[in-house]
């Protein structure tokens, strides 16, 4: 269970099995939206966590940052252009 801006994300671990292990480490497509990405990745990463770049503006204005979480599975710091940004 990790705690981000009092939001909880619970993870689970997958079997053991071979059809599990081949999910490790896979794009889950999990984005945790936060206000400011560069002061969560700073925060994040002064706490051990691995990140696989750094924060980057992407061509639709948002900003991303992807970081690994202990099981090797890739989530990903999302920061809207705005707050009345559309998010599906």
């Amino acid at each position: 269970v990790y705690d981000l801006y009092g939001i909880d994300l619970v993870i689970e671990n997958v079997d053991p099995n071979e059809e599990g292990a081949a999910l490790i480490g896979s794009f889950s497509g999990i984005s945790c939206h936060v206000e400011d990405c560069l002061a969560t990745y700073n925060m994040l990463k002064d706490k051990g966590v691995e990140f696989l770049d750094t924060p980057a503006e992407e061509p639709w204005g948002g900003i991303l940052a992807h970081f690994f979480d202990p099981s090797g599975n890739v989530l990903s710091l999302v920061e809207y252009p705005d707050d009345s940004a559309n998010r599906s």
